[in-house]
Order: C-alpha cells, then structure tokens, then sequence
C-alpha cells in the first residue's frame, strides 16, 4: 500500500487548524482596537494582548505533557472548547476584566490545540513524507495570518459582536 500524505485524518486536522487559525488570528487583531475603542489607553491593550501571548507560552508545556500521557485528540478537543468558551465570554465583555479572562482562557486553549495539532500532523502523515505534511499543516498557519486580520477588521466595522459570532462559528466548525 501506498505511503499517501492525503489521508482523511491529515486533511480533516489542516481544515480544522485552518478554522482555528483564522478565528485567533481574528481575534488577536480586533480584541486590542476594542479595549482603545472603549476609551481605554494603548497600555492596556498591550497588556490584553500580552496576556494571550504569555497564558499560551507558559501553558505549553503542560498540553505537550498531557498530549503524550492523556492523548491528543483529548488535548486538542479539549483545547477547542476552551477556545470557544473563551470567545464565548467576549459576548459577556462589559468590563476590562471580562476581556482579560477571556484572552488568558483562549490562550491556554490555543496552546492546547496547537501542540496537539503539530503532533497529530507527524502521528498521521507517513515518514517519508513528514516534511510536505508540516509544511501544508504550516501554511494553515500563514494562510489564517493573510486572511483573517481583513476580514476581522471588516466585520469589526459593523460591530465586535459579528467578529465574536463569526470566530464562535469558525471554532465550532474546527471542532466537528
């Protein structure tokens, strides 16, 4: 039989981390424009922002090490419901706090689903043709960076609320 890098399981993982992307990236890019929008100061945005970025690093290790012991599609689910719990609570954002729970819960969310994701892409694709399944499970990743800031940015003029719906849709059709 055929070592075949499109298998079901690989192109079901790049679409699902293609959604998951896209729906951080979305938010990465309208969450610090809404706290200054709000009346707040640059300096609190960049804290917001700097609370993702650290809830996800120092949370890594942790997902790495559940990932071998608890399993990875455990890890990476479980990584997409915090996600989407997260962004659940932007719906909720009336207060700074709120922002702030739900950048640091996402996170740790993104963490989870994206070390489960990577390992799941070198479980699936055969040996010999590791290097094409990373690099097309990479490209999710540029693909999201390329698309996703617009298209928030877009939505983000009618109002936050269709950016939190549309990311909400996004993460919830990366977990089917």
């Amino acid at each position: 039989m055929e070592n075949k890098l499109l298998s079901k399981n690989f192109i079901l993982t790049v679409a699902s981390a293609t959604f998951l992307y896209t729906a951080s990236f979305m938010l990465t890019t309208v969450c610090p424009r809404f706290v200054t929008d709000s009346g707040n100061t640059d300096s609190l945005a960049g804290i917001i922002a700097a609370l993702f970025t650290l809830s996800s690093f120092f949370t890594r290790p942790l997902w790495g090490w559940l990932t071998d012991k608890k399993g990875r599609k455990l890890v990476y689910t479980t990584g997409i419901v915090l996600g989407i719990g997260a962004i659940l609570l932007l719906f909720f954002c009336n207060n700074n706090l709120f922002l702030m729970a739900s950048r640091i819960l996402f996170g740790v969310g993104y963490s989870a689903f994206t070390t489960a994701g990577g390992t799941i892409v070198c479980d699936v694709v055969p040996e010999d043709k590791l290097q094409q399944g990373l690099a097309v499970y990479g490209v999710t990743n540029v693909l999201s960076q390329a698309v996703a800031p617009v298209v928030a940015l877009w939505l983000y003029d009618k109002d936050f609320l269709w950016v939190i719906a549309i990311a909400t849709a996004i993460c919830t059709a990366g977990l089917l």
